[in-house]
């Protein structure tokens, strides 16, 4: 008996096909798991074992770039009901019991207009119930009324502002649904990315939710990649340096944050830098990886050098390793707010003086050995998000084995 489908529509970032890729892994034995098709990570998701269709997606690098200049042009008319359109007739096409959305904008209209379960998987602080005002970052034009206001009144213009422009970005979907007689109740952005089910992939501690949350959200648990044991790291720490780092970019982000760890305060360390783009850094105590599987790695490593994205995050600290962060975008900035906070690693600038980032990389490495590697790895362990993940379809679906 052939088992249900369940389609995958992650965003076009790694740390999104990662997610999905774990949580797919979890429900492998029930249910034909597929992907909508990337040509960044076919291949990793081919090495995970399953397939993928064609359907039509939002341009990653676009997105991002508009991100990084506070611009929701990409969310305009055109792009939304082309991307709705797709997703509706693969949804007809291969009748899956239901579709999961990591930053899936319309998949909420497909799932509605064909009577698809819609499973939304989402971060805390993209939730309309996090439990903190999500700030501006300093990049932001309005980031310097922040010291010159009163902390309450700040606060609540930010999230005056925050409705009013999530209600503006709603306007094309808006139009779309009473084009195609669609549900009128969604009034904003955040509307869009709610689920059926509402999936929240993060531990409660780093981001906490509001106490008092629907009865449909469910809190899975952080997600990050990792890679079948089979798959080796191809490159190590070379051994010979005494402090070894890590600095990571994901998928999101460039290296022009990080050139400043050619300097020759930081040539005793022992650096691999991974990304998908190089570095163009040429130091003998420079490795780079353009893919690296971090389980093989973080074990050796002192510290971990990012821009703050979720998954990298997670990754370090599940194995006790404080985490240095250079945000770029609103995510990248919420996450290593938290991340500071909690007194798990530092949130710098580009514009940091490079004597004061030497003396801010020896701090945390010495702080490393007062983090418990065991209990954080058992914390923030995939595999019990997985686990949860796994009874949440289970129970909602019960398919037939």
């Amino acid at each position: 008996m052939n088992k249900p489908v369940a389609l995958f529509f992650p965003f076009d970032l790694l740390s999104h096909y990662s997610r999905c890729l774990m949580l797919a892994k979890a429900i492998e034995n029930e249910f034909d798991c597929q992907f909508v098709y990337s040509k960044r990570y076919a291949n990793l998701v081919a090495q995970f074992g399953f397939s993928m269709f064609p359907c039509k997606n939002f341009d990653a690098n676009y997105v991002m770039e508009c991100a990084e200049q506070f611009d929701f042009s990409w969310l305009q008319h055109k792009i939304l009901e082309d991307i709705f359109m797709g997703q509706v007739q693969v949804i007809q096409d291969l009748q899956p019991a239901f579709v999961l959305g990591d930053v899936a904008p319309t998949l909420k209209m497909a799932a509605e207009i064909t009577k698809t379960t819609f499973l939304a998987l989402s971060n805390a602080y993209i939730s309309k119930f996090y439990k903190f005002t999500r700030e501006l970052p300093p990049s932001h034009p309005a980031f310097q009324f922040r010291d010159k206001t009163p902390v309450r009144f700040y606060n609540w213009m930010l999230r005056a502002g925050e409705r009013s422009a999530f209600k503006r970005i709603h306007r094309p979907f808006r139009r779309i649904r009473k084009a195609y007689n669609l549900n009128l109740k969604p009034q904003n952005y955040q509307d869009e990315l709610e689920g059926d089910l509402n999936l929240i992939c993060d531990d409660p501690e780093l981001f906490p939710l509001q106490k008092k949350i629907p009865e449909n959200y469910f809190s899975v648990g952080p997600l990050y990649l990792k890679m079948p044991t089979r798959i080796k790291s191809s490159i190590k720490f070379q051994g010979k340096a005494k402090n070894k780092v890590l600095v990571s970019c994901g998928s999101s982000g460039n290296f022009k944050n990080f050139k400043m760890f050619a300097h020759p305060l930081f040539a005793e360390y022992d650096f691999i830098f991974t990304s998908p783009v190089s570095p163009d850094i040429s130091q003998r105590n420079i490795q780079y990886a353009p893919f690296l599987n971090f389980s093989y790695v973080l074990p050796q490593t002192d510290l971990v050098i990012c821009h703050g994205g979720n998954g990298t995050i997670y990754q370090a600290i599940s194995h006790g390793i404080p985490v240095l962060c250079f945000p770029v975008h609103f995510e990248q900035f919420w996450n290593s707010q938290r991340i500071q906070s909690l007194k798990l690693g530092e949130q710098l600038s580009a514009k940091t003086p490079v004597e004061k980032l030497a003396a801010v990389v020896e701090k945390w490495i010495a702080s490393k050995v007062k983090m418990d590697r065991q209990s954080s790895n058992e914390k923030y362990s995939v595999e019990s998000s997985q686990s949860r993940f796994h009874q949440i379809v289970v129970d909602s679906f019960k398919p037939e084995n």
